[in-house]
């Protein structure tokens, strides 16, 4: 294995002039997909003509800052750049930076007197055919008092045309910030915007390969489409990781002694640059102790808590008990039916019951009725002045002529 120099240098060993993956925004390194070239020349225009408010907004990594410097190195000599990096500024901050960066004295101590001298500087550059542009970086930072700030800086105009043209540079926050009602007025004079997405693989591909091309690379420099896929998927196709990741795996196969870029060394790569996961030891499961209230009481030991019955053998056991449930249940209303008489004869036979009797006393003395029972081993005979008499007690001849109501025999 070859060992790295301390610089990590690793140019010669790939034919290169430079390192193609630099980290730091290099507008000969701008790479202008189809998209970006769109937004570029959305941009252009709008700075060449003077609309006013521009913003450009992406994701950590797409290429703002870079494709706005390359676009400012395209302007020609009479444009006059002033460039706010650090947005988090109070409102008289910002306006001292700004003609700081203009080049103007700082003389006033008040935001009035800070905005009148940009406002006549603004006009004497305009007087001799310059355009004023201001660039504020990292835009979703700047405070909702701040941008209000900013848009009365749009203010500053003539009677055709505004005496400066506004960029801002921001993530998708700014997007957001905008949307806020006290930010509807600068919303609405932002002339031209462009969102930067990322690149999808055959972006990603055509990157790399032009990175290594003007890094002066000869083609010792094999990256496999395996490979590229799986950078444009850790990557995310953010360009600043695609630029981290392609740097790291040209220095492990450096280091391997081989110029071919395979999956194996990208996912090494990759795992140097956002580090090795640390595996958590499995320990076995414990019940939980709770801590003490006192350092000197000891914690009571935890009860041990009966394992639930599996749901298998509970279903089980509702089975044995319904059957039952139902024989019980039709037991009972078999046993009701023959012995109240509610079934037919056939079943009232093949179950013997015993059935009350009910003679009618007519007697003034005694109003009571007296219920005696018998077997019924035959059926009722239902007539004017029929009644059922037991055999074996014969009725006195009193009680035979007094009206017995018959029961009526139910079907």
């Amino acid at each position: 294995m070859r060992r790295c120099g301390e610089d990590g240098m690793y140019e010669h060993f790939f034919g290169l002039k430079e390192r193609p993956f630099n980290l730091t925004p290099d507008p000969r390194f701008l790479y202008l997909s189809e998209k970006h070239k769109e937004a570029f020349a959305h941009l252009k225009y709008a700075i060449d003509n003077r609309t006013g408010f521009v913003m450009v907004t992406g994701e950590v990594g797409t290429g703002k800052t870079t494709i706005c410097r390359s676009l400012l190195n395209q302007l020609d000599a009479d444009t006059e750049l002033a460039f706010v990096f650090n947005p988090m500024l109070s409102p008289k901050e910002l306006l001292a930076a700004i003609n700081a960066d203009f080049g103007l004295p700082s003389r006033g101590d008040t935001i009035k007197e800070l905005i009148d001298e940009l406002n006549a500087y603004l006009l004497e550059r305009n007087a001799l055919g310059k355009n004023c542009v201001l660039v504020i970086d990292e835009a979703q930072n700047l405070k909702p008092e701040v941008l209000e700030q900013v848009r009365l800086l749009s203010n500053l105009e003539t009677e055709t045309q505004k005496l400066l043209q506004i960029v801002l540079i921001g993530q998708p926050e700014l997007i957001e910030n905008l949307h806020l009602p006290e930010l509807r007025q600068l919303n609405q004079r932002i002339t031209a915007r462009y969102h930067l997405m990322p690149l999808n693989f055959r972006e990603t591909r055509e990157y790399i390969a032009y990175r290594l091309r003007v890094a002066g690379g000869r083609g010792k420099v094999r990256f496999t489409r395996a490979a590229i896929g799986r950078i444009q998927r850790f990557s995310g196709g953010t360009p600043r990781m695609i630029n981290a990741v392609c740097d790291r795996a040209l220095l492990v196969a450096y280091a391997r002694g081989t110029q071919r870029m395979s999956p194996r060394i990208v996912r090494q790569a990759a795992k140097e640059i956002r580090g090795h996961r640390v595996r958590k030891t499995r320990h076995p499961k414990r019940a939980p102790v709770a801590a003490p209230i006192h350092p000197e009481v000891p914690a009571p030991a935890p009860s041990p808590v009966k394992a639930a019955r599996p749901a298998k053998s509970q279903a089980l056991i509702r089975v044995p008990l319904t059957v039952l449930t139902v024989l019980a249940l039709t037991a009972i209303i078999w046993y009701t039916g023959v012995t109240l008489g509610y079934w037919p004869d056939y079943v009232r036979e093949a179950w013997p019951a015993r059935r009350p009797i009910i003679v009618a006393n007519n007697s003034a003395s005694d109003s009571r009725r007296t219920v005696a029972s018998t077997p019924s081993s035959e059926p009722l005979q239902s007539g004017p002045a029929s009644a059922h008499v037991m055999a074996d007690s014969p009725v006195p001849e009193a009680e035979s002529e007094r009206e017995i109501h018959p029961e009526p025999e139910l079907e």
